[in-house]
């Protein structure tokens, strides 16, 4: 990845209570991070979740744009565009409006390098094809089915 990505993501690094960011591909794939290193398996795991809450939201006609989760310690920001996710993990929120102005900032930087964008939709896949083959497992069909009302 090119060094603007590198110095944006050290940026939101830099905000105090901010201990890691990942740039995530819809596959799983960690694209880009700074900060404190996760295990692979388990970054690729929470994106896959936060993929299926979103899928479940889209199946209902409604967007899902972020979310937030505790999970290991850590608050859990994701922001989701078409073919990534940006996770910021969290060890405190007293500067939450910074780290979100950031990663707006950030996501607004990645959408328009061009380097990016040729690599996240070629590595990546699109949330709407994922979605739409998704099989949801019983808990999912029940938040759908809370969705509805």
């Amino acid at each position: 990845m090119s060094t603007d990505i590198s110095k944006w993501l050290q940026d939101i690094v830099d905000i105090k209570g901010v201990t890691g960011v990942f740039v995530v591909s819809n596959r799983g794939q960690i694209v880009a991070h700074a900060g404190v290193k996760i295990e692979t398996g388990k970054i690729g795991r929470i994106a896959d979740r936060i993929l299926r809450i979103e899928g479940a939201f889209r199946r209902k006609g409604q967007s899902l744009k972020e979310i937030d989760i505790i999970a290991s310690n850590y608050r859990i920001i994701g922001m989701m565009r078409e073919y990534f996710t940006i996770f910021t993990l969290c060890n405190s929120t007293d500067a939450l409006p910074l780290i979100r102005i950031t990663l707006n900032v950030t996501i607004a930087h990645l959408l328009e390098d061009k380097k990016f964008n040729k690599f996240i939709t070629k590595s990546g896949t699109s949330k709407t094809q994922i979605i739409n083959r998704a099989v949801f497992n019983k808990d999912e069909t029940k938040l759908i089915s809370k969705l509805q009302r």
